[in-house]
């Protein structure tokens, strides 16, 4: 899984790699619940050997945004963005980490709408955005329409409709929220 996370980050497939680090997490951290710290430590070790791997710094930096460390996750991200300023992964990330952390959301919205901008017409950036906007910033308005242009541009994923449910039901829409999370629950127990 951490090499197919590695190749859909550098291939923008942002929402693929969500579902595969949750696959980790139903998966993997049963039986072995180290994986994380195993997979962080090998993205360490190829670091030291070249500080400036792109992919690496993407491998670790999704990583700590994945398992909630999101000071961890800026660290690398600011890194990552002194070595390539135009990363759309790095804009993006780093703006849906710094909003997530509920520390710097102003200067995350700057980065989120920059990582937009590198790829305004991205399902997996816009789902990224109403990941963000759902729970990190929260803003039913932008987070519903983000996720609506993802889903009409073909992201069909259980997470989408997750963050769909939620907009729905913060916004009173309660038949909405509750089709949506049907959805969810049926793309689940679908793939499993």
């Amino acid at each position: 899984h951490r090499g197919r996370i590695e190749a859909e980050l550098l291939l923008g497939q942002f929402s693929f790699a969500v579902r595969d680090a949750a696959r980790i997490t139903a998966f993997v951290l049963p039986a072995h619940p180290d994986a994380y710290s195993t997979i962080q430590g090998g993205y360490l070790e190829r670091l030291k050997a070249s500080p400036d791997s792109i992919p690496a710094l993407m491998g670790l930096s999704f990583s700590r945004w994945w398992n909630f460390d999101y000071a961890q996750a800026i660290h690398y991200l600011n890194r990552l963005l002194d070595v390539a300023p135009n990363s759309l992964y790095g804009n993006l990330f780093r703006g849906s980490s710094r909003m997530l952390s509920g520390k710097t959301r102003a200067e995350g919205i700057v980065d989120l709408e920059r990582g937009i901008s590198l790829s305004p017409a991205s399902a997996h950036v816009r789902f990224i955005a109403a990941d963000a906007y759902t729970y990190g910033q929260f803003d039913a308005n932008r987070a519903l329409t983000e996720a609506n242009l993802a889903l009409s541009w073909g992201l069909d994923t259980p997470r989408l409709h997750a963050i769909l449910a939620v907009v729905y039901t913060a916004i009173g829409n309660v038949g909405a929220a509750a089709l949506e999370t049907k959805i969810h629950f049926d793309q689940v127990t679908t793939e499993l």
